[in-house]
C-alpha cells in the first residue's frame, strides 16, 4: 500500500482575525497534523457506456483490485457516489484518494476523502454535492506531498 506524507507548502505571516477557520484551512491542519496517510484507492476517467459522451461521471474507483463506476447505479441517501462494481482494467490513476477526519467528530464520513494529484502537486478535499449534481471540491489545499 502507498504511503502519503504531507508537509505545509508555506507558511506566510499574515494578522489573526476572529472568523471561523474555512474548510481549506481546517483540511490542510487536519491533513498537517496527521503527518501521513495510506492511499485507500485512485480515481481514474474511464469512458463507461455510452461511449464517447464525455459524461462528468465517466469515473472509476479502484481500491485492492476492485474497481467501481461512479454513478453505475442511482445515487441514494446511504450511497451519494452511486458506485457499481465493474470488471474493468484500471484507469491510470488521476487522483490518489484517502479519508480525514477534517471536522474532529471521530468519524470518516462520505465527503471525508482528500484527492492528491498523482501527476502534479495539487490537493483538494471533497465538500459535498453541488445544485447542478456534480461535487463540490475545496480549491487547491496549501500543502505539499510525497506518494
Amino acid at each position: 500500500m502507498k504511503k502519503i506524507i504531507l508537509s505545509a507548502a508555506l507558511i506566510v505571516a499574515g494578522f489573526t482575525c476572529s472568523f471561523a477557520a474555512s474548510v481549506e484551512d481546517m483540511a490542510k491542519d487536519a491533513l498537517i497534523n496527521g503527518g501521513s496517510y495510506e492511499v485507500m484507492g485512485t480515481f481514474g476517467a474511464y469512458d463507461f457506456e455510452p461511449k464517447g459522451d464525455n459524461d462528468k461521471f465517466d469515473w472509476a474507483f479502484t481500491m485492492n483490485g476492485k474497481s467501481y463506476q461512479l454513478r453505475g447505479n442511482q445515487p441514494s441517501d446511504t450511497d451519494v457516489f452511486g458506485w457499481k462494481p465493474v470488471d474493468i482494467v484500471a484507469p491510470t490513476p488521476a487522483w490518489y484518494m484517502f479519508q480525514v477526519d477534517v471536522d474532529g467528530d471521530g468519524t470518516m464520513g462520505k465527503f471525508d476523502w482528500v484527492l492528491l494529484g498523482a501527476s502534479s502537486n495539487y490537493a483538494t478535499k471533497l465538500k459535498g454535492v453541488a445544485d447542478n449534481g456534480s461535487f463540490d471540491y475545496t480549491g487547491k489545499l496549501d500543502v505539499d506531498y510525497k506518494v
